[in-house]
């Protein structure tokens, strides 16, 4: 499922496709497991890492992106409690959503070899 989800954003790249389909559907299991929705806490991790990263590649590992679902699906939780404000038309909580570190310093020419 991941692996798939990372093809969206990053078609046919080596690192994607050297990942192990055995470990990566062992971290997808383990997110559920967790109690995190595949559509709610782990497609929104990997489209905000993608947007902020798109010269970098996909995550190196699924620890990347671990710590990240951990805390969307804690901001869900916050959410349907009451505990962190949003309205149905706010696609992106600052306050609430999880954030990436600083986004790639690779620019555009370079990743493209000009």
């Amino acid at each position: 499922m991941i692996k798939n989800l990372l093809r969206q954003y990053w078609a046919r790249h080596p690192a994607i496709e050297l990942m192990d389909d055995e470990v990566a559907d062992r971290w997808t299991a383990k997110w559920i497991a967790q109690g995190c929705d595949f559509k709610r806490d782990i497609v929104p991790v990997v489209r905000d890492f993608c947007a902020m990263k798109p010269y970098c590649g996909p995550p190196v590992g699924f620890q990347e992106l671990d710590e990240h679902v951990a805390r969307n699906r804690a901001r869900h939780e916050e959410l349907s409690s009451g505990s962190c404000t949003a309205t149905g038309s706010q696609s992106f909580d600052h306050d609430c959503h999880t954030s990436f570190p600083a986004p790639c310093e690779m620019p555009y020419a370079a990743a493209q070899g000009s």
